[in-house]
């Protein structure tokens, strides 16, 4: 049992780790760049001093990439 429980960690390990980052440019203009998260509707980034932040929207919200907002899900077609 605990070997199973330690294969179910790293495989999720694995997951995050392969998680593409955005690269980011290394100063912030005036507006904000942010980036939408492939593998999570609810996440986006947001560049910061030259690194990717990864940011989740709040309960019942999805990151739409057309007005670089939380948005209800309905808004995003």
């Amino acid at each position: 049992m605990k070997l199973l429980a330690g294969l179910l960690v790293l495989s999720v390990l694995a997951a995050v780790a392969t998680a593409t980052t955005p690269t980011c440019p290394e100063d912030d203009g005036a507006t904000p760049v942010f980036y939408p998260d492939d593998t999570d509707t609810h996440g986006f980034w947001e560049c910061s001093n030259g690194k990717a932040v990864h940011l989740e929207c709040p309960a019942g919200l999805v990151w739409n990439a057309n007005i670089n907002a939380c948005d209800w899900p309905s808004s995003r077609k």
